[in-house]
């Protein structure tokens, strides 16, 4: 009879154990309204002019909404978010050659769902992928700061992390897709570009995917 209820025992601990297991289901949208809505800049204008110029004889118009970093090659590259006209989100690398010519060198699509339904983590590192994210901040869009406060408020709670929200990329109901600059703290900080899904209710705002946006992905 104890051997019994020992193993009824044992059963019930096991499916209470694959039940705590279960991944939590987060209601987050699959689809999102592409918003592009600027929270902080970070171009600057000796940048943006090398993207112009890489662009001048492009067919396809791309707004430049982000500079995401840099790769010394035999030249130099550099990555931009961009938009296009149809409002859909590229990668862009622009390229400057050792005797100054700039021309486009890469163009991918950014799949926004891809860091929106599951956090994806890693570490931009420089010794493996060459490319060193731009840490550089102009200044703030004041005319967005009611989503800057839902955003700094659900970071808050990370230790020895900073944030600077960059974009708003998406947003649906409560939920909010933004691209920020992670500045890990120490001697000699690291910077990271992540894409962060912030879930605002009330007054109660809090990160539901903390995505990490790998530069060396788009080249």
């Amino acid at each position: 009879m104890k051997k019994k209820l020992l193993i009824c025992i044992a059963v019930v601990l096991c499916l209470s154990l694959v039940g705590c297991g279960k991944k939590e289901e987060k209601n987050v949208p699959k689809e999102w309204e592409l918003t592009a809505k600027r929270l902080y800049s970070n171009i600057p204008n000796e940048i943006m002019n090398k993207y112009n110029a890489g662009m001048s004889n492009y067919e396809t118009k791309l707004e430049a909404l982000s500079y995401l970093g840099t790769q010394l090659v035999e030249g130099t590259n550099y990555m931009f978010l961009t938009k296009t006209e149809d409002n859909k989100y590229k990668i862009v690398v622009v390229y400057e050659d050792l005797t100054g010519n700039i021309s486009i060198r890469e163009e991918k699509n950014l799949d926004l769902t891809k860091y929106t339904k599951e956090d994806i983590s890693g570490v931009q590192t420089p010794l493996v992928s060459e490319w060193v994210v731009n840490s550089n901040i102009i200044e703030k869009n004041n005319e967005e700061e009611t989503l800057i406060g839902y955003f700094d408020g659900a970071v808050q709670y990370y230790a020895v992390v900073d944030y600077v929200p960059l974009y708003e990329l998406g947003h649906k109901d409560n939920y909010y897709v933004i691209l920020a600059l992670e500045k890990v703290l120490s001697e000699e900080p690291t910077y990271t570009m992540k894409i962060l899904t912030i879930n605002h209710e009330e007054k109660v705002n809090k990160v539901e995917y903390n995505s990490f946006l790998n530069l060396a992905d788009y080249n």
